[in-house]
């Protein structure tokens, strides 16, 4: 009988602290996939820089510590290096978070993940064009 009395007691006490109609619901008014979501956040992870390559050699800090240093002529376009405004282009992927919003495929050929400690991802466009790939000089990357 006792047993019986708590259960009621414990039934009635959910009932009163129920929701009621007059609770405000939570607003969806944005209606963003998970696609548009990691799109969103993968361009926030997107650092540039505007930079005349007479400006050479400088160093560029980003927002989690990555250093980069660009020497004078280290750049090349159709084999002769840059001249004029070029745009330097850097994602830092340091902690998994970045790793995953960044949509970078982990999975090896193999089937095995890819295990690392993180990395960079460096792009350089001159009027919207990558330039080479092969450097004259080397570039210093300081993690």
């Amino acid at each position: 009988m006792k047993k019986s009395f708590l259960f009621l007691l414990c039934c009635a006490a959910l009932n009163f602290t129920s929701c009621s109609d007059d609770d405000d619901p939570i607003p969806n008014d944005d209606k963003t996939t998970a696609k548009e979501f990691l799109e969103e956040k993968k361009n926030s992870t997107k650092q540039e820089f505007e930079v005349k390559a007479s400006e050479l050699p400088k160093t560029f800090t980003f927002k989690e510590g990555v250093k980069i240093t660009i020497p004078e002529g280290a750049l090349l376009k159709d084999s002769q290096p840059i001249t004029g405004d070029f745009t330097l282009e850097v994602r830092e992927m340091l902690k998994p978070s970045s790793i995953v919003i960044s949509s970078t495929n982990t999975n090896l050929t193999e089937g095995s993940y890819l295990e690392t400690g993180g990395f960079i991802y460096v792009n350089v466009k001159q009027n919207g064009n990558c330039i080479d790939a092969l450097l004259a000089k080397n570039i210093t990357i300081s993690i």
